[in-house]
């Protein structure tokens, strides 16, 4: 009785919201589109078909383009996921050590959040190349990705 009483409660909750949740849903959608979705005829347009890339979101780049990716995030790099989670104890030490693994494969491209990595703010190994800025941001995980070029040759 308690359990049919509380599964009508939020069915009914539930249905007063539908309009909130719908527009919460599109809106999301809108952001996917407008960013990752871009992105991934973006590589298409411009990148060459064997590029390698390093990604802080691999869905739609990776489904769009077809390249072959490093997951920046770990969800489907399993070797990443202890140094990504790190970062919730030592941020520096999680990019350095992040940075040290993509080095060692050495990825041709990067497309990341703009405040996620901090290697990538070494202007003699990665040259901006492209960006996407939401304005309205509430899904991606940050408001601007950016599309960087590796300089492998110029490390140590």
């Amino acid at each position: 009785m308690v359990f049919t009483i509380l599964v009508i409660l939020a069915l009914l909750y539930g249905a007063f919201r539908i309009d909130e949740w719908s527009d919460r849903y599109g809106h999301c959608v809108i952001n996917i589109n407008d960013m990752q979705v871009k992105l991934g005829h973006w590589v298409n347009d411009n990148l060459p078909e064997d590029a390698y890339l390093a990604l802080d979101d691999i869905g739609a780049i990776t489904f769009i383009s077809g390249r072959k990716i490093i997951d920046l995030r770990g969800i489907v790099e399993p070797e990443l996921l202890p140094l990504v989670r790190l970062a919730l104890i030592d941020a520096n030490k999680s990019d350095r050590l992040i940075y040290n693994y993509v080095r060692n494969k050495r990825p041709d491209y990067f497309i990341v959040f703009r405040t996620s990595h901090r290697f990538t703010e070494k202007e003699d190994i990665f040259e901006e190349l492209y960006s996407i800025k939401l304005l309205d941001n509430i899904i991606c995980g940050a408001d601007e990705m950016v599309v960087f070029r590796a300089h492998w040759d110029n490390t140590n």
